[in-house]
């Protein structure tokens, strides 16, 4: 029963300091201090770094500027920041499969094959591959055919 009393408390600050972040950001901070700042989800605080000027300098920042600016439509910004992030080392499959699926987008078929088997080559790099994403990967080739 102790256990739960914590959790709940702990949740009930966490969602008193989002409610705070949105009224009055000083107050927040002067009442919680950093304590909760990593408490909050994700994007919340990667959106709250970027807003108080913490701006990002690592590939897995500008991959994550990238998909926020996917989730707003704005695949022009996102296009830039994916860019960014390969230039800066990142292998993730999941960065060259939306740059695959911007560049199809954009109607540049050759790019969007080029980034999807990217994506295939990057996913075949892990030492154990699940048996579902072995199935994308094979679809992924079919589809590449067909582009």
């Amino acid at each position: 029963m102790e256990k739960d009393l914590k959790d709940n408390l702990y949740e009930f600050e966490i969602s008193r300091f989002q409610e705070l972040l949105k009224d009055n950001r000083e107050y927040a901070f002067q009442r919680y201090g950093w304590t909760l700042f990593y408490s909050l989800p994700p994007e919340q605080t990667f959106l709250l770094k970027n807003e108080l000027g913490w701006k990002g300098n690592d590939p897995l920042d500008y991959y994550n500027l990238g998909a926020l600016e996917c989730q707003k439509g704005n695949l022009k910004e996102a296009l830039k920041h994916f860019e960014k992030a390969e230039s800066l080392g990142c292998g993730a499959p999941e960065l060259f499969f939306n740059l695959a699926a911007i560049h199809e987008e954009q109607q540049d078929r050759a790019k969007a094959k080029a980034y999807y088997q990217k994506y295939i080559d990057a996913a075949e790099s892990w030492d154990e591959i699940p048996k579902s994403l072995q199935r994308e990967l094979d679809e992924i080739r079919e589809y590449i055919k067909k582009l």
